[in-house]
């Protein structure tokens, strides 16, 4: 068979030009695939969660008193700028948490309480309290998370918040209230953290 690449050189820089352009050429496909590092931790750009691909809207460090003890990312199916467009986007929804200094369960119960402190009304609170609790029981019962562990919280539409640490489940929290409430309390109007609420909703480009 006739070796393509040896025909005419403008022949040859057209095939060229239109494999490169392709989107199925492999280093389009890697670029595109490149992790995003965010304070030494990497972040998938996109992925696959439940069926449904979800891209990294945004993502940063994550502040608890005067330590930056963890790096967050939201993934969606859509671009979102705002805490309605982040609850509105349909399929699932990862928020991430990367561990950049060792913490103890009481620490992450502390986090998430102020978290959900900052931007929730007493009686919105008083929703989230079970799934809360259980999240703290999880996390009691492996005491510590080190640095570099991974802890994934998917809200999956007609399932719940599915809880994940280094990408093994751990538990399920059945129903939407409790993923709502993660929304609201990193990405409401008056978060405890403002400049990650700000990174997290910076509709990274696709």
């Amino acid at each position: 068979m006739r070796d393509l690449f040896a025909c005419p050189c403008p022949m040859r820089a057209l095939l060229a030009g239109l494999l490169l352009c392709s989107p199925w050429f492999g280093l389009s496909a890697s670029a595109q695939a490149q992790a995003l590092q965010v304070e030494g931790a990497a972040f998938d750009r996109t992925f696959y969660l439940v069926g449904h691909k979800v891209w990294l809207n945004g993502a940063g460090p994550g502040t608890l008193g005067s330590d930056k003890p963890f790096v967050a990312a939201l993934y969606l199916t859509k671009p979102a700028r705002q805490l309605s467009e982040a609850q509105g986007a349909p399929g699932p929804k990862r928020l991430q948490l990367t561990l950049k200094q060792e913490m103890d369960s009481r620490a992450l119960g502390a986090l998430l309480s102020q978290t959900f402190r900052s931007n929730m009304a007493v009686t919105e609170q008083a929703a989230c309290l079970s799934g809360l609790a259980k999240l703290g029981e999880m996390l009691g019962a492996k005491k510590k998370l080190a640095v570099g562990d991974r802890l994934s919280l998917d809200g999956v539409m007609g399932q719940g918040t599915h809880v994940a640490v280094n990408g093994e489940r751990q538990l399920l929290i059945e129903g939407p209230v409790f993923f709502d409430c993660l929304l609201k309390g990193f990405l409401g109007s008056q978060p405890a953290d403002a400049p990650l609420r700000t990174a997290l909703l910076s509709a990274l480009p696709r």
